[in-house]
Order: structure tokens, then C-alpha cells, then sequence
């Protein structure tokens, strides 16, 4: 090209003292009346638009496939993933979880101030386990045997209310025992 640029360069005057012959200029225009440049460009711009075709096809289809891959996977996930509540296994259970939790939290707060709380939070850490097991049992367990697991979990809940319902008596009683002493100390 260096070459080129230089004759250009060198002659450039020549270009531009000359002007093109008539019949160039008649040619041109024929042509373009003709719509024969339309013609000429019109097979190349199918050869790039088909170029183009040919990477676009696989390339749509790649991202539908990776999009339906995406989603089948993503579906599969959330149905295999391991529940954390009864109620995310059967939500007709939802109502009776939330009351046994609510109540096992009360008791827990109730608790708060003693020193034996870490005691009682061991117990129902233990039992917590349990039902996390109970509650994996229930999500591979046959349809038949399902009522009885979730007997179970329920039956763990009412034990976690009764451990801190006993504690909480238990409280009480020493409570009310510690009172009884002090006015008997005093009234002496």
C-alpha cells in the first residue's frame, strides 16, 4: 500500500486537473436508475446476513438451553432441599407449629433470669435434634407411615412445653418455698 500512497501523493494534481470522462459519469447513472447497484449489494448483504445466521442459531440455542437447565435445576433444588419446619412438608400443619412455637418461646423467656437455663436450653437442644431427624424421616418416609411421624414431632413439641412447664413450676415452688422462709425468719 505504501506504494500506492505514494503515486497518489505524487500525482494528485493529475487527479484533480482531470476530470472523469463523460460516459463514466452516464454509466453511473444508468446503473443507478436501473437499481443494478441494489443488485450488486444484495448478494453480499445476504452473504453476511447469512454469515451472521450461522453463529446466531447456536448461539440462541446455547442460552436456551442453559435458561431451561437453569430453571429445571433450580426448580429441582428447592424441591429436593431439605425442609426446615413441619409446615414446609405439610402446610395444613402450619397453624399447629406456629402455636407450639410460640408457646415453647414463651417458656424459654420466661426462663430467662435462671441459672439453670443452660440446663434446660441442653434438653431442648436435644429434643431440637430429634425433631430434625423426625422431620428428614418424614420427607423419605412412605405416605403410610407419615401420620406417625408427624405424631412424633408433634408429640416432641408437647415434651418441649412440658419440660419448661415443669421447670417453671419447679420455679415457682422454690420461689414460693424462699418466700415462706424469709417471712418466717422475719415474724420470729
Amino acid at each position: 500500500m505504501d506504494n500506492l500512497e505514494q503515486f497518489i501523493k505524487k500525482n494528485r494534481e493529475a487527479f484533480d486537473l482531470k476530470p472523469p470522462p463523460e460516459h463514466l459519469w452516464s454509466a453511473i447513472s444508468q446503473q443507478l436508475d436501473a437499481g443494478s447497484p441494489k443488485e450488486t449489494t444484495a448478494p453480499a448483504l445476504k452473504v453476511r446476513t447469512a454469515a451472521w445466521r450461522q453463529y446466531l442459531r447456536p448461539a440462541a440455542a446455547a442460552v436456551i438451553l442453559l435458561t431451561a437447565g437453569f430453571a429445571i435445576g433450580t426448580f429441582l433444588a428447592r424441591r429436593n432441599a431439605p425442609a426446615h419446619t413441619l409446615a414446609a412438608v405439610y402446610p395444613e400443619y402450619a397453624e399447629v407449629e406456629k402455636y407450639y412455637q410460640r408457646q415453647i418461646s414463651n417458656g424459654i423467656s420466661r426462663l430467662a433470669g435462671l441459672q439453670e437455663r443452660a440446663l434446660v436450653q441442653q434438653d431442648l437442644q436435644k429434643l431440637d435434634t430429634l425433631y430434625q431427624q423426625l422431620l428428614s424421616d418424614l420427607q423419605t418416609a412412605p405416605p403410610q407411615a407419615a401420620s406417625r411421624i408427624v405424631e412424633a414431632m408433634i408429640n416432641n413439641y408437647k415434651t418441649r412445653i412440658e419440660i419448661l412447664e415443669q421447670v417453671q413450676r419447679s420455679v415457682d415452688a422454690f420461689k414460693s418455698l424462699h418466700q415462706k422462709s424469709n417471712n418466717n425468719e422475719i415474724s420470729l
